[in-house]
């Protein structure tokens, strides 16, 4: 969708976001830097927003692409195996 994120500094969050890059990870349960990022992720310039939205879009392609996800899941299956 190429949308800029706020998510939490979590496992399964945190993989996902590049801090700055495309966007704002916060601590978990700070309401406080919760708030703060979204401020400042309205206070971006369009232009900026586009730009994180974009390469997000890139990182989760070159890394969360399901043939991807699936042949680790395989490597693993087979280490198992063996």
């Amino acid at each position: 969708m190429e949308k800029p994120i706020i998510t939490t500094n979590s496992v399964g969050c945190k993989e996902v976001v590049e801090n700055e890059k495309n966007g704002f990870l916060v601590p978990i349960k700070n309401s406080a830097a919760l708030a703060n990022a979204m401020i400042k992720m309205i206070e971006l310039p369009y232009e900026k927003r586009l730009k994180m939205g974009k390469y997000g879009r890139e990182k989760a392609i070159r890394e969360f692409d399901e043939r991807i996800v699936i042949n680790k899941y395989l490597k693993i299956i087979e280490e198992l195996m063996s």
